[in-house]
């Protein structure tokens, strides 16, 4: 007996479960691009201007080229970001990392890659474990959308600062 509809040929189905497996990938961190820097080496990464420093996708090459930026910061802080995940490419989504870091009283700020957090695996927190009198991390950040590690942990909230904008207005009468 023929159906009247056949199923779709076994490439077709392979191929778009591949394009399903990539959408998956991408949205949840596979693909994204950051801005990766170290302030101690280029000074519009402490200032940030992204007219001087591009994205980058973050895959092997920038996850390591972030464990060489921590190492300008401290030897201390490099040996937290080293990952053992070998020579393929991580199966943990990638996020955008920024830290600032006060080394001997001066602010050094780092974006790059890093593994998305897990229950057993989180930069931020690592970084917090680690202060003591010449290196503390006064802001870590993850972030998971293209460029998201851009903020200055120095800018108010956008929302707080609405609210001071529109309460003034208010009690300007």
């Amino acid at each position: 007996m023929s159906s009247l509809h056949p199923s779709p040929a076994p490439q077709r189905r392979d191929a778009w479960w591949r394009f399903g497996a990539d959408i998956k990938k991408s949205s949840a961190g596979y693909c994204i691009q950051c801005y990766s820097c170290v302030s101690k080496d280029h000074d519009a990464c402490f200032k940030f201007d992204k007219s001087k420093i591009a994205l980058r996708k973050c895959d092997m090459t920038e996850l390591k080229n972030t464990k060489r930026y921590a190492e300008t910061i401290g030897s201390s802080i490099s040996t937290l970001f080293e990952v053992d995940i070998g020579s393929q490419e991580p199966q943990v989504p990638m996020n955008c990392l920024k830290q600032v870091t006060k080394v001997g009283g001066k602010e050094v700020v780092l974006r790059g890659c890093q593994l998305a957090a897990t229950d057993k695996l989180d930069i931020c927190v690592k970084m917090k474990k680690v202060a003591h009198d010449t290196i503390h991390t006064s802001y870590c950040s993850l972030c998971n959308s293209d460029g998201c590690n851009v903020a200055s942990s120095l800018q108010p909230p956008f929302f707080a600062l609405t609210f001071v904008v529109v309460f003034r207005l208010l009690t300007y009468c």
